[in-house]
């Protein structure tokens, strides 16, 4: 299993929040740079996922309002 199976939109938008404020503040770990980078990816694909599944099943339900 993969870590992103079971995490849930808000606990992924959170830690990629974290990984970007470490990065831009300069505070991240040099040595954990390359790791952090490739998981603040991973959590950039749960988070765009997450938002196409809400909107695929959302907007329709708009569409057929018009």
């Amino acid at each position: 299993m993969k870590k992103n199976d079971k995490i849930a939109y808000h606990a992924a938008k959170a830690e990629l929040e974290k990984i970007v404020n470490e990065l831009k503040q300069g505070t991240a770990d040099i040595d954990r740079m390359a790791e952090n980078v490739k998981r603040a990816t991973e959590l950039l694909t749960v988070c765009r996922e997450r938002l196409e599944e809400v909107e695929a099943q959302v907007l329709p339900d708009f569409e057929e309002e018009d």
